[in-house]
């Protein structure tokens, strides 16, 4: 799809390095470290997108999974070495209790049905295993960007609780994040909507660097808070999660 692809290239440009990217790898790296699973295995990051990030392990070996094809090419070019797979969400290629931890950031809000996804990331884990998962946060701060990116939903605490008890899965630790930026961002989103703004319109404007690099500083000790000590507000939601013993 060619919207897609153009999508995937916005999301190659701007890179790893993007301050908004970057805090969210940073709070799923610190995340990953502190309830990483005893047991080795595969460490499968479902919608990886071009950007591939990729938790440092020893013990496990990366999987990368997207469903658009333009997304796994270019991260196939910025690892040529990794395991990627295209593949739905909806419809996991792998076998049951057969994957150590899922990583899914941002993804949910991309699909239709996400429970019947987090049924498939149940499904698959060891009965040790993590889901680590990161959502957007709050109805009330969807905009045109929420609709160029095709999202279906913005999330809280109870949905997220709803779709974990459907897919048995158990939450063992559960974050907002980015906090400082709840404001700011409803104040822009209800601006556009103003202004007309249109499906087409994203959020990603391109900084200088000094401020890239400032915002990407207050994101990264904000991600050292979060990783502790759960946080109350923010536009994302992070949460870690295992299969129930009932599964």
């Amino acid at each position: 799809m060619k919207d897609e692809a153009t999508k995937q290239q916005l999301y190659n440009r701007l890179g790893s390095d993007y301050f908004w990217f970057a805090g969210h790898y940073a709070l799923a790296g610190m995340l990953f470290e502190r309830f990483r699973p005893k047991e080795g295995g595969y460490l499968l990051n479902i919608g990886c997108g071009p950007n591939e990030f990729s938790p440092v392990t020893e013990t496990m070996r990366y999987l990368g999974a997207d469903f658009s094809w333009e997304a796994c090419r270019l991260a196939r070019s910025h690892a040529p070495d990794a395991l990627i797979v295209c593949c739905d969400a909806h419809h996991l290629p792998f076998k049951n209790c057969s994957i150590g931890a899922v990583i899914a950031l941002e993804l949910l809000e991309h699909l239709e049905n996400d429970h019947r996804a987090g049924r498939e990331f149940g499904r698959v884990l060891h009965p040790g295993g993590k889901l680590f998962v990161s959502v957007p946060a709050y109805a009330f701060l969807w905009g045109s960007h929420d609709e160029w990116n095709r999202h279906f939903r913005r999330y809280n605490d109870k949905t997220l609780q709803a779709l974990a008890k459907t897919a048995r899965l158990r939450i063992d630790y559960r974050t907002y994040y980015k906090l400082a930026f709840v404001v700011p961002l409803w104040c822009m989103r209800s601006l556009k909507k103003l202004t007309g703004a249109t499906a087409s319109s994203h959020d990603f404007v391109t900084l200088p660097r000094f401020l890239n690099t400032l915002l990407r500083w207050c994101l990264l000790i904000e991600a050292r808070i979060a990783s502790s000590v759960a946080l109350l507000a923010g536009v994302s939601i992070f949460s870690v999660m295992t299969p129930s013993e009932d599964a």
